[in-house]
């Protein structure tokens, strides 16, 4: 298993332009001393909150082997995690090299298992809905805000994917309050996957 991180992980947009904070804290030298108590405060908040989009190094696994399988598959590359948060509780999307075989695995180790199913929208639109295969699924639909009035992070590229397997799941409480949602879609031509994870009744694990 290989992580990826790059620099473009920790880039966002500034007053200055897409840079990182020390590129940032260096070109304030070059700024007049006039403008740069306003103007650096503006870009380091701005950078601050985008930051949000790289979180600590290593928690991307605990939230895979949390939420995803554990142990975690030897073919899982370059995980790529993010936090949006949704009305009630968290989210967590998850980008990851994993091979086909290993797929079946992941499907195995969901329980409740996922179920089959296809995309009913472009994932551009800022959220997410589908509806289940099969006859006595396939008029049930579901949907969740994913990336609406937030910006995604620069790694996300789902709405480019096309031809791909999606497989889901909704699991309500008891009073239909806090429901439990997974949905894991493979592309099989770049053998990555994402699975997104909304715990409207949980707590972040990090922010």
């Amino acid at each position: 298993m290989r992580i990826g991180f790059s620099e473009t992980d920790v880039e966002t947009e500034t007053c200055l332009g897409r840079m990182d904070l020390v590129s940032l804290l260096k070109a304030a030298r070059f700024v007049r001393p006039a403008v740069v108590p306003v103007g650096l405060v503006v870009c380091v908040v701005l950078f601050v909150a985008q930051g949000r989009y790289s979180p600590p190094r290593g928690l991307e696994l605990e939230v895979f082997r949390r939420f995803v399988m554990d142990p975690i598959p030897d073919s899982v590359i370059d995980i790529r995690m993010d936090q949006p948060k949704t009305g009630g509780g968290y989210g967590y999307v998850l980008r990851f090299g994993i091979s086909e075989a290993h797929l079946k695995s992941v499907l195995e180790a969901q329980s409740p298992p996922l179920r089959d199913a296809f995309l009913t929208n472009d994932p551009g639109d800022g959220f997410l809905s589908w509806r289940w295969n099969g006859p006595s699924f396939s008029l049930d639909g579901h949907a969740m805000s994913l990336y609406g009035r937030r910006s995604s992070p620069l790694w996300y590229d789902l709405p480019s994917w096309e031809d791909v397997e999606v497989y889901a799941l909704v699991q309500e409480d008891k009073d239909w309050d806090n429901p439990d949602i997974r949905v894991l879609i493979y592309n099989a031509e770049l053998q990555q996957a994402y699975f997104i994870v909304f715990d409207y009744g949980g707590d972040a694990i990090w922010g």
